[in-house]
This record gives structure tokens, C-alpha cells and sequence, in this order.
């Protein structure tokens, strides 16, 4: 007999809800009532009791033979009864042994037809005991018993046994042991070495899959209960998957309040990283880590302790199933050699899901301004986090490159990055190298981050594997991500810009400028149209940038390139018009008046913006912001100074409007 619960790991169960064992019998014929029978005969009168128990060996010696089971039964709750007043010290050893027979079955009779020689026989077959031990009142004795007394008697670990296997995958004897049973002291008994065991047994079978239990636990403090036994260590390792079971049951209702520090999230860390702890309760308590993140306080906490690792390394067991490694690694320069053992689809699944939702509170805590001030680019966290670009992961380098976008949104923080780190090597080197379009996204994404600081854009130029991602993928977010970076790029950066207007390979047909023109030609994207529309006018914006003198000699190297690549001013002008009449975006057209009014530099180019603006779409939006009212319109300052150029350089076009041509705003 086993002083052990009947409790067993998930992935050998048949259901969830289901905590007991029932293991093979050593005989067909069932020995707890010949047990009780032997623990009874000295003490129990057999005859005329008047207590409900008359002749109570007869009827325990069918019920082994497997009749009157339910009759048997309640003599025994009656026995129990008799001798909770006369005997007490009876009660130890005969609980025992029905916590011991509550782990089997009874054998029910049924009859089946034998077809060699056509005979009846009675076939026996093991059915659960749980059903009978409520139902005849064994459960309640018990539940009585132990809510009558607070002092811990030598039956009551048994007696916790045996009800909670009665209560295992069973709702209506779990309704009743719910009714009478303590929860707090049986929240208690998880802090006592030797009674945790029996304890987790019966609060999994007492409220897994059922609701009522469920609420009833988190409103007796299940969460703080659990974090405190996973502290203590007080339960042996065989029992973690069950606590982690228990532990999302709790986790629903936790109170960041209670627990707004890291205390919860770095113990069951702890236990996670425990040597031997199976594949699917490692999995669970890293979701219950994750829950614990959606709680702004929680997050926080983790980053004014420095202990955002402990989410890294998280992210890096879903790759080696290995999590006690990752205490040593966490530490180190480098991550552990990432493989994949053969997994079940199952597992596989669960991390993949788990990676998953890992990037998205990643991205949540890294937002946050206390990330920005406690985890600078040198930090060892940044470090790893840059490491993780050349690990051939796609899902890792897609989160480490959505976390550097936050590092690098301060403009310090981006120049330390490609000045002292030399990012932008590694995320070329991924432009060239991968093909997985979410990668190259979030690396282009990185990139337009970096490029923001002056200082950054000409390291950063890369125009050649920026601009080919348009032909060698049919993603419109990445055909966005691109376009956005080389407007990036090029914004007030000459040498930049200089370079996109220049050819890029011994063809004369292909250029940056060409392919980003044929971009805007071959989609129907309305974002990717808009965004090569600022790209252009960017272009102009950055060569009327400076003194005079600087200005003329830019906008004459930029007409000089374009007419090189044998591009036409119509081709270049096309988006910028269709960004005005299109656009319901009011800075978009202010933006678009302002470059055509830059873009009419000379008189080729002003024929080419005249003739655009007199088409049918765009003939009554020129007029309109020509002719406006307001005298603090933009679009009508930028307008008329479009004019004044036009006149300047295309005289007689357009009626004159008197305004200095330098005043494009």
C-alpha cells in the first residue's frame, strides 16, 4: 500500500480533470473489503447491532465477490460511524485502506454471451470506486470528519486521499466536497513538508474543469499559496506538472498589487529551470510567466531589476527545450547551440505559440520609457539582443530586430548603435543573405530607425540590396518598409541622394531611382504610391537644402542625374501630383505643393509640372489651392509660388500671381 497520492503527470492522463491512477490489478478478485473485514473483527459486533451494520461480514465478503457493493458500502460508512464514538484509533488504518482501494475499482458483474457453447458468463470488469463513495455516503463521512476537527490526526492524510479521488473527473461529488471542505487549511497543508503531495493531489482533482472550484480557490489566495510552496521547495519534483496545472487555474485572477515586484515571475522561473522537468510543464509555467507580463506593473518591475534575461532566456528554451541551460548561457557571451530535438507535433505547436507571445510582451516592455533608460546599446542585454541577428532563427532575429527598434528610438542610442556596434553590418549582411520576408521587414524596419541621426545615413546607405527587395519579393509590407527606408536615407543627406540618382550597374536601363519609379508603376498599394511620392520629394527638399550657392549646385547635380539615367521630369513629377489629388491626407498635400514648388527648378522641369497639374484629375485641385481664401493656407503660399516659378520659367502659361519664388514652404 501506497502512502503516495494517486496523482500523475499530464501527458499520461486521459483527460485534464483526471488526478487518479489505476494501474493494473494484481488479482481480479478486489481486496479492500476483505482488509476491513480483518481491521473490524475484533472491535465491530457482528449481530443485532441496531446500528445499520447487522451482520456486516457477510455482507463485505459479497461485495469482494462483487454484490450488494452499494449495500457493503453503506455498512461500512456505518461501521465508521460506530467507531468514530467507541474506537477512534480504528478509523487510522481502516481510512488507509480505502484511500488505497479508492485508487482501483470495484468489479462490476456483467453479463456477456460466450459463443463456444453458448454459455453465459459473468465477465468482471475494474470500474472507478468514485461514483459509489459519494453516492453511498462514504465521502461526506469523511468531509464531516475532517471539517468537525482542526487538529491533524494520523488518519487525515488518507482521509485527503481518498476524497480526492473520489472528486477526480467528477463534478457532483466535487460539488459536495466543495460544500464541507476547508480550503484554507487545505492551502495550508502546501507549505508542510510531507502533506504538499497530498495536498496538490486534491486541489487538482477538486477543481480542474470545474469552475466553481476554481473561484473558490482564487478567492482563498490559490496564486500566493502556490508561489509560496514553489519557494519553499516543499513538494517533491515529481509533482511540478500538477502545480503548474494549478498554477493556471490561479493565475487568472492574480493581483499585480500583491505581487508587484519580480518575486512571483523569478520563482516560477526557478522552477522552470529545474534539471529533469518535463518538456510540457516547462512549457506551462513559461505561459504562466507570460501571463504574469500583460500586468504594466509586473513589466515594469522586471526592468528597474535588470531581469528582462529572464524573458531571453525564455525565448531561447523554446529553440533548445533545455531550459536549466539557460541559466548558465543568460550569463555568458553567447546562446547555447540552438537545435531541434524530434519533437511531437503537439510540443512543437505549444512553442511555436509560446515564441510567439514571448515577441509580443517583449515589444510591450520595450516600448516602455524605463527600457530606454536602463538597457543602453552597451548593456549585455542590448549586446545579446544583437547577437541574436546572426543566429539563423527567424523568429529570433525578427525579435531581436523589433527590440532594437525601441533601443535605437533615441537618437544617441541610434548613433552609439552603428557608430560602436556596427549594427547596420549585420543587417545587411541579412538583406543580402535571407529570404524570409518577415525578416527583411523587421531589419529594414531596424534600419529606418537607425538612419534617423544625421550622423548615421551615409554609413547606412545600402540602396543596392534595399532596392532589389521591390523585384525579388511580392510583399506589399516589405515593398513599404523599403520605400520608407530610402526616404529615410535620403533625407537631408546629399551624398545620399546623389547616390540614388546615380547608375548602379553597368546597365543603363536599371537604376535606384528606376526601380523606384518602376515600383510605383507596377502596384496598387496606395501607401507604397504615397510613400514613393515623399521619397521624390524628399530628394528635392534635401538638395534645396543650404545657402544659395550650395542649393544651385545640388539642384543642377540632381537635373544633370536624372537626364544621365535617361529619366524623364514627367515620370518623376507623376506621383507627387497624384499624391495632391489623391491624398485625403491634408499634410500629404501640403507636402506635395511644397515639392512640385521645389521641383520647378528650370524650364524643362516646370513644363513637366505644368503639364502634370493640367490634367482633368488635378486641373480643379490646382485652381482650387490657387484661388483660396484662407490667408494661412499652406497649400495656397506653395501654390502660388509654383505659379511665380512657372511664369519664371514658362512665361505666359498661367496668369501671374506676384510672390518671391523662394518662399516655398
Amino acid at each position: 500500500m501506497e502512502d503516495r497520492p494517486p496523482i500523475i503527470t499530464v501527458k499520461d492522463s486521459p483527460s485534464p480533470s483526471t488526478g487518479e491512477v489505476t494501474p493494473q490489478l494484481e488479482s481480479t478478485k478486489p481486496q479492500m473489503f476483505r482488509f476491513l473485514s480483518n481491521i473490524f473483527e475484533v472491535i465491530v459486533p457482528r449481530d443485532h447491532t441496531g446500528s445499520g451494520f447487522d451482520e456486516w461480514p457477510a455482507f463485505l465478503e459479497r461485495a469482494d465477490g462483487g454484490l450488494e457493493i452499494g449495500k457493503a458500502l453503506r455498512t461500512v460508512v456505518s461501521i465508521l460511524q460506530y467507531l468514530r464514538e467507541k474506537s477512534p484509533a480504528i478509523i487510522a488504518p481502516a481510512t488507509k485502506v480505502l484511500a488505497d482501494g479508492s485508487r482501483y475499482g470495484k468489479l462490476a458483474m456483467v453479463v456477456s454471451e460466450v459463443l463456444q457453447e453458448g454459455e453465459l458468463l459473468a465477465d468482471t470488469r475494474p470500474e472507478p470506486w468514485r461514483l459509489p463513495f459519494g453516492d453511498e455516503k462514504m465521502l461526506d463521512f469523511y468531509l464531516d470528519l475532517l471539517a468537525a476537527d482542526e487538529i491533524e490526526h494520523d488518519w487525515t492524510s488518507d482521509a485527503l486521499r481518498l476524497i480526492g479521488n473520489t472528486c477526480a473527473d467528477l463534478d457532483i461529488n466535487r460539488e459536495r466536497a466543495l460544500a464541507k471542505l476547508k480550503l484554507p487549511a487545505l492551502l495550508d497543508r502546501l507549505q508542510e513538508e510531507g502533506k504538499a503531495s497530498i495536498a496538490i493531489g486534491v486541489l487538482c482533482n477538486l477543481c480542474l474543469d470545474y469552475e466553481l472550484a476554481q473561484v473558490a480557490l482564487r478567492a482563498n489566495r490559490l496564486f500566493p499559496s502556490l508561489i509560496t510552496l514553489l519557494e519553499r521547495r516543499c513538494y517533491k519534483q515529481d509533482y511540478l506538472p500538477q502545480i503548474a496545472l494549478l498554477l493556471d487555474v490561479a493565475i487568472e485572477d492574480f493581483n499585480p498589487e500583491l505581487y508587484s515586484d519580480t518575486q512571483a515571475v523569478t520563482i516560477i522561473h526557478q522552477a522552470l529551470t529545474i534539471p529533469g522537468v518535463d518538456i510540457e510543464t516547462q512549457v506551462s509555467l513559461a505561459n504562466a510567466i507570460v501571463a504574469l507580463l500583460k500586468h504594466e506593473q509586473i513589466q515594469k518591475a522586471l526592468l528597474e531589476d535588470y531581469k528582462l534575461s529572464i524573458i531571453l532566456d525564455l525565448f531561447v528554451f523554446s529553440y533548445t527545450q533545455d531550459a536549466a541551460s539557460t541559466n548558465y548561457f543568460s550569463t555568458s557571451e553567447s546562446e547555447p547551440p540552438l537545435h531541434h530535438p524530434v519533437q511531437d507535433p503537439e510540443d512543437e505547436a505549444q512553442l511555436t505559440a509560446l515564441r510567439s507571445a514571448l515577441s509580443a510582451k517583449l515589444w510591450d516592455m520595450t516600448a516602455l520609457t524605463e527600457f530606454t533608460i536602463k538597457y543602453l546599446p552597451a548593456s549585455k542585454l542590448v549586446q545579446r539582443l544583437i547577437s541574436w541577428l546572426s543566429i539563423d532563427e527567424p523568429q529570433m532575429q525578427v525579435c531581436a530586430c523589433s527590440i532594437l527598434r525601441n533601443v535605437a528610438s533615441s537618437d544617441q542610442n541610434a548613433t552609439d548603435m552603428v557608430k560602436n556596434f556596427k549594427v547596420h553590418w549585420l543587417l545587411r549582411s541579412l538583406l543580402e543573405d535571407v529570404s524570409n520576408p518577415q525578416v527583411l521587414e523587421e531589419s529594414i524596419r531596424l534600419m529606418k530607425n537607425l538612419a534617423v541621426p544625421a550622423a548615421n545615413k551615409k554609413e547606412l546607405e545600402s540602396f543596392e540590396s534595399v532596392t532589389l527587395v521591390w523585384s525579388k519579393f511580392e510583399s506589399p509590407t516589405l515593398h513599404y518598409a523599403a520605400a520608407s527606408l530610402v526616404r529615410q536615407l535620403v533625407r537631408g543627406c546629399f551624398d545620399n541622394v546623389y547616390l540614388f540618382l546615380r547608375p548602379n550597374t553597368s546597365a543603363k536601363d536599371d537604376s535606384y531611382a528606376s526601380r523606384l519609379l518602376h515600383l510605383y508603376s507596377n502596384t496598387n498599394d496606395p501607401a507604397i504610391k504615397i510613400e514613393v511620392a515623399r521619397t521624390i520629394v524628399e530628394v528635392w527638399r534635401t538638395a534645396n537644402s543650404g545657402n544659395s550657392e550650395e542649393v544651385r549646385s545640388r539642384v543642377f547635380r540632381v537635373e544633370k542625374a536624372v537626364r544621365e539615367l535617361n529619366l524623364r521630369p514627367d515620370e518623376i513629377v507623376k506621383p507627387v501630383v497624384a499624391m495632391i489629388a489623391e491624398s485625403g491626407n491634408q499634410s500629404l498635400v501640403t507636402e506635395g505643393w511644397f515639392g512640385l514648388a521645389l521641383m520647378t527648378s528650370s524650364e524643362e522641369w516646370g513644363e513637366a509640372v505644368y503639364n502634370a497639374l493640367c490634367g482633368d484629375a488635378t486641373k480643379g485641385v490646382f485652381k482650387a489651392a490657387v484661388s483660396c481664401g484662407d490667408a494661412h493656407s499652406k497649400d495656397r503660399d506653395n501654390a502660388r509660388i509654383l505659379v511665380d516659378r512657372l511664369l519664371k520659367y514658362s512665361v505666359g502659361l498661367l496668369p501671374r500671381h506676384k510672390r518671391s519664388p523662394d518662399d516655398a514652404r
